[in-house]
C-alpha cells in the first residue's frame, strides 16, 4: 500500500511516494532517498513531457495507491480538505495566481482528477479559511498556497521527534519559514496553523518578492505589471529562475542545479546574509502574536550551505536555534498528510483535521468507501 504527496512548486512538481512502514523521522531528515520512499520530481515547462501517470507508474503500481494529496496554486477557492474531482477551477479564483504559467500543473492536475487515483488537494490559507486566526483573515486576503501547509505538516511530525517536554508534543508551537523562489512563513499554535505571512507581504525569496517603491514607481509608469514585478523582486532579482527556465534540462533533473547557480552569482554571500536577515525579522514578527517552541526552514534555503550556510545564518540572526528540512518538504509532508488520513478514516474516526485544516469526511467516503 502507497501514499503519494504532490506539491505545485514554483519551478518543478514534486512528488514523494511513501509506503506503510517508513520511518517517518529518516524520511524527512535524510537528503537521499530513505528506504521505502520516493522522490521525483517534474520541471515546469519541460518539453516532451510524458504524462505524470507513466512517472508515477515507474515506482508504484497504481491500484496500490491507497491515498493521493497535492497542492495546486493559489488554493484560495475551497477552505478544506476535498477531493480535486469535486473542485471547481481547479480550486483557485480566477483569473488564476501569481507567478509564472506553464500549464504542467494544470496538466498534471486534470490528469490525476481524471485518472480514477482516490486523489485529495489541500487548500491555501486565505481570507475564508476558517481555520485561521481572525485577525489574520482581516489583515490580509491571502496568506499562503497550499503547499506551504504540507511543508508546515512535514516540519510538524519532525519536529514532535525533535523537541522535549515539558509541553506535550502535539501542541507544539513553532515557526515554519518556507525559503524557495519566494518566502511565506507559518504560524502554528498549539498544533494548529493560525496564520502566515505571504510572499508578496513579508520577507524576500530567492527570486520573487514584496515590491518595494523602485517597482511600484515602475508598475505606476506601465513598465512593469505587478505580477512581473513580484518574480524580480528577489534578493537573486529573478535572475536563478531566468537561467533555470533556459537550461534544456530532462523532464526529471537534479533540484541541485539551483544551488550551483545561487554559488556563482555576484555578491552571492552579502545578498544570501541579506535573505536571512529578512526571513529573521518576518520570523521575530510573528512572534508578536505567540511565541514558539521552534524555528524551522524549509524549501531550497534548507539546504544552501555555500557560500553561506543560510539555516545556520537565519539562527545567528534570531539568537535561537534553527531546525532545518530540505527542498522535498512538502511532497513529503502532502504524502504523510495522505497517510494519516487514511489511517484515522480506516479506524473510523468522525472528525479529522491535521493543524487544525479540517476534511471534509463525506466527500472522501464518497471518494473510496467504506473500508
Amino acid at each position: 500500500m502507497f501514499f503519494v504527496g504532490v506539491e505545485h512548486g514554483t519551478r518543478s512538481i514534486r512528488a514523494t511516494i511513501i509506503d506503510n512502514f517508513i520511518n517517518e523521522k529518516n524520511l524527512l531528515q535524510e537528503e537521499s532517498d530513505t528506504k521505502g520512499a520516493v522522490h521525483f520530481e517534474v520541471r515546469r515547462g519541460g518539453k516532451k513531457e510524458p504524462s505524470f501517470l507513466s512517472v508515477l507508474k515507474q515506482f508504484a503500481e497504481l491500484e496500490e495507491i491507497a491515498l493521493l494529496c497535492m497542492t495546486y496554486s493559489m488554493g484560495d477557492d475551497f477552505s478544506e480538505i476535498l477531493p480535486l474531482k469535486s473542485l471547481r477551477n481547479r480550486g483557485i479564483k480566477p483569473p488564476g495566481g501569481t507567478g509564472r504559467m506553464t500549464g504542467t500543473g494544470s496538466r498534471i492536475f486534470d490528469e490525476l482528477r481524471d485518472s480514477g487515483l482516490p486523489a485529495l488537494a489541500i487548500p491555501g490559507m486565505h481570507r475564508n479559511s476558517t481555520f485561521l486566526h481572525p485577525q489574520f483573515r482581516l489583515l490580509y486576503s491571502h496568506c499562503g498556497a497550499p503547499d506551504k501547509i504540507c511543508s508546515t505538516y512535514a516540519s510538524y511530525r519532525y519536529l514532535r521527534s525533535c523537541l522535549t517536554p515539558p509541553y506535550r508534543k502535539e501542541d507544539i508551537s513553532f515557526i515554519n519559514a518556507d525559503v524557495g523562489a519566494n518566502t511565506v512563513s507559518v504560524l502554528v499554535v498549539n498544533g494548529r496553523v493560525v496564520g502566515a505571512v505571504d510572499a508578496c507581504l513579508g520577507a524576500c525569496g530567492l527570486s520573487m518578492g514584496p515590491l518595494d517603491l523602485k517597482h511600484i514607481r515602475k508598475v505606476d509608469r506601465g513598465e512593469l505589471t505587478a505580477s512581473d514585478a513580484f518574480e524580480i523582486s528577489g534578493v537573486f532579482k529573478g535572475e536563478i529562475m531566468r537561467e533555470l527556465n533556459g537550461m534544456e534540462t530532462g523532464v526529471l533533473y537534479s533540484d541541485d542545479v539551483i544551488y550551483k547557480i545561487i554559488e556563482k552569482k555576484e555578491r552571492a554571500k552579502e545578498k544570501l546574509e541579506a535573505l536571512a536577515l529578512s526571513v529573521a525579522m518576518e520570523i521575530k514578527g510573528l512572534t508578536a502574536f505567540s511565541s514558539v517552541d521552534a524555528v524551522i526552514i524549509t524549501g531550497a534555503g534548507a539546504r544552501i550551505k555555500k557560500p553561506v550556510n543560510f539555516p545556520l545564518q537565519v539562527e545567528r540572526c534570531l539568537k535561537r536555534k534553527v531546525f532545518s528540512l530540505n527542498h522535498y518538504s512538502a511532497s513529503k509532508g502532502a504524502a504523510l498528510m495522505a497517510r494519516e488520513i487514511y489511517t484515522r478514516y480506516v479506524k473510523g474516526e468522525e472528525d479529522i483535521t491535521l493543524l487544525g485544516v479540517p476534511l471534509n469526511l463525506l466527500s472522501l467516503r464518497n471518494l473510496i468507501g467504506d473500508l
